[in-house]
């Protein structure tokens, strides 16, 4: 008698050769990208898709996608993607990438200010910044440099006493977290002459007659050291005199009549 037997030839399984995952030193800024290498099957096919499986911290993020975005980890977390092979509906064995993971990120800011934007000698600047950010929310430790004409001169938030007339000085802000430095930022300003003031003014005598001569006696100071010229004018019963000089004649004026003398300091700038 003839005896007969029948089998059902399945598909083999797909495989997968690797798989690597980037970038290999990723931020919370970047998004991982899980690339699945050369993938075959003996039985010829060509067609194959891959189901994903990532691992952060040994978790399962419970997501089926090449790419994984900052919202599954986090700073200093491991992760790992897992990649299944699978051709006609048959699986592959799974293959695991490498292990990223993820670093530090470095801070930025938007932008640095010193203030007064005006500034002269006698003043105090301060250097302020804003728009600091940190993608893993870490604590703003950022760090100022002063510098006049490019020679550093300060460390701290504010500066004062070493600047000149014309001297350029410039704050250089370089945003910390206490790990990383992100790019600096920086502002500059030109420093302005400082006017003359004038610090004290006398008419004498005190008691004047008809036949005195006035004369002004001025005190005046310049920050930069400058030379003063003073500009006097006289005026009787608020009437502008002919004199601009630091006296009066008393051919200028009569009984009764109110004198006021203006000066106004210069130092050949303001």
């Amino acid at each position: 008698s003839i005896v007969s037997a029948s089998v059902t030839i399945s598909d083999t399984p797909p495989v997968l050769a690797d798989v690597s995952l980037t970038p290999l030193e990723p931020t919370v800024s970047d998004v991982l990208t899980c690339t699945p290498g050369l993938t075959t099957d003996a039985d010829g096919s060509s067609e194959f898709i891959h189901a994903y499986r990532w691992m952060v911290d040994g978790a399962d993020a419970g997501l089926d996608a090449p790419t994984l975005s900052s919202e599954f980890f986090a700073r200093d977390q491991s992760v790992t993607c897992h990649v299944t092979p699978r051709s006609a509906g048959v699986d592959g064995s799974e293959v695991a990438s490498n292990t990223v993971v993820v670093g530090n990120s470095a801070p930025s800011l938007d932008s640095v200010s010193i203030t007064p934007a005006v500034a002269t000698p006698a003043d105090t600047l301060l250097c302020s910044w804003s728009g600091f950010s940190d993608l893993d929310g870490d604590a703003d430790v950022s760090t100022i440099e002063w510098r006049v004409d490019g020679v550093l001169v300060g460390t701290e938030a504010t500066l004062s006493g070493s600047f000149g007339y014309e001297q350029t000085v410039e704050c250089t802000v370089t945003p910390s977290d206490g790990t990383d430095l992100g790019a600096p930022r920086s502002s500059a300003i030109v420093i302005a002459n400082t006017p003359p003031e004038i610090l004290s003014l006398d008419v004498s005598p005190a008691d004047a007659v008809t036949t005195s001569t006035l004369s002004a006696s001025v005190a005046a100071s310049d920050a930069e050291g400058d030379g003063i010229f003073l500009a006097y004018q006289w005026t009787v019963d608020g009437l502008v005199s002919g004199s601009d000089a630091a006296s009066l004649e008393s051919s200028w004026f009569a009984r009764d009549q109110s004198v006021r003398v203006t000066v106004t300091p210069s130092d050949g700038t303001d």
